[in-house]
């Protein structure tokens, strides 16, 4: 298994691996059908919508932190919805961003969920005063962390969260995050639905988000997982130019 997964790792890195998708991709578009076309755009994974194509669909941009006050649930399990939810899903058909409901109060009322108890210890840290031993992270990982690593994990927060109030809300990259010497491109993920709303994806950036919305922060970075087939209007027969220019239009820097 770790074989294959290194094995893809370089095809995909590789230039053939591009040439063969754009071929794919421009086959597609010749025969100018747009059901093959979504598929084969579908058919990339997170990793390569952002690193591989041009343009770069999976990317990070600037959005009002004011706008972004739902987030996306599965019916089904009545669960918040993912990245992985998107992973080779990225321009969706279907009624999936009909299902929705506001991060205040309904996304902090969410139990046993990792990502919505890290966003409401923030709101309690910094909103409500809480001492962060009577928080809901501190309760969720005491006895399975080491107090030490514990107590540290709330420093950061603190740490971060002074930072950001001083000195404004800053990127991965502008930060030169980096995690075994890459640079980490992850931020707050969002869905924008066929109204061209945003929409929160409950899988990373959660206590950064809490504390933009704590502090009221103007502007936010943000990766977009997926769109809504219907937000994009194709006026240029071709598709990935399509998504590039909303998500430009949608870019606030």
């Amino acid at each position: 298994m770790k074989f294959q997964q290194f094995y893809k790792k370089i095809i995909r890195k590789s230039k053939f691996f591009s040439y063969y998708w754009e071929k794919k991709y421009y086959k597609a578009r010749k025969e100018k059908s747009i059901k093959k076309i979504i598929k084969t755009i579908n058919k990339l994974d997170l990793y390569e919508r952002k690193n591989i194509i041009c343009p770069k669909i999976n990317r990070v941009i600037w959005i009002k932190n004011n706008l972004l006050n739902s987030f996306l649930f599965s019916p089904k399990t009545n669960k918040a919805i993912e990245k992985n939810d998107f992973y080779n899903n990225f321009l969706r058909p279907g009624d999936w961003d009909m299902y929705k409901k506001d991060i205040f109060p309904d996304y902090l009322k969410i139990e046993n969920e990792i990502g919505s108890i890290g966003f409401r210890t923030v709101v309690q840290l910094f909103e409500e005063g809480i001492n962060f031993h009577n928080t809901d992270e501190y309760k969720a990982f005491k006895g399975k962390m080491n107090e030490k690593k514990l107590k540290n994990r709330f420093l950061k927060y603190k740490k971060l969260f002074k930072d950001i109030k001083n000195n404004g809300y800053k990127s991965q990259i502008e930060l030169g995050e980096s995690f075994k010497g890459r640079k980490i491109y992850d931020e707050i993920r969002i869905a924008i639905d066929r109204n061209g709303e945003f929409n929160y994806i409950c899988s990373s950036g959660n206590h950064r988000l809490a504390i933009a919305k704590v502090l009221r922060i103007d502007e936010i970075p943000v990766i977009v997982d997926g769109i809504h087939k219907d937000f994009i209007k194709d006026s240029s027969q071709d598709l990935l130019v399509d998504i590039n220019n909303a998500l430009d239009k949608i870019n606030l820097r």
